[in-house]
């Protein structure tokens, strides 16, 4: 039984509130790339399992706790679109509260693809969507 793409993408995000790199690493094909929210500031692009791993690990490094809340989600087919907010907790500031978006590709009932962005409408235009 294959998984939806939606039912994807809550197991990504539901791995990742938890912190559990395995589980969130398993929504992901081997040869994902994950594009956080820094790789404007840093260029970093993370590819693969160890990827993964290493992008929570350095994500967790500066964050007491993060967590990503989807509010709508729009499947696209192989694509699939969320809006919604991250909250996080900085080790050593205050908390936060920000719109977000992602726009994740999948191949066989994995993300291969899994980009976020700050400004939700960017996400949409980059899926091809108004909002």
């Amino acid at each position: 039984m294959s998984l939806t793409n939606v039912e994807v993408m809550r197991a990504a995000i539901e791995a990742f509130n938890k912190r559990d790199g395995e589980a969130f690493g398993a929504c992901l094909a081997g040869d994902a790339e994950i594009v956080p929210v820094r790789v404007v500031l840093e260029g970093t692009v993370y590819r693969g399992h160890k990827g993964v791993l290493q992008n929570l690990a350095e994500t967790f490094e500066d964050w007491e706790w993060v967590r990503m809340d989807p509010q709508d989600l729009r499947d696209l087919g192989d694509r699939i679109v969320v809006l919604g907010r991250i909250a996080a907790q900085a080790k050593d500031g205050p908390a936060t509260e920000v719109a977000a978006a992602w726009l994740i590709k999948l191949r066989d009932d994995k993300a291969i693809r899994f980009e976020t962005f700050l400004d939700q409408q960017q996400a949409l235009d980059a899926a091809g969507l108004k909002k």
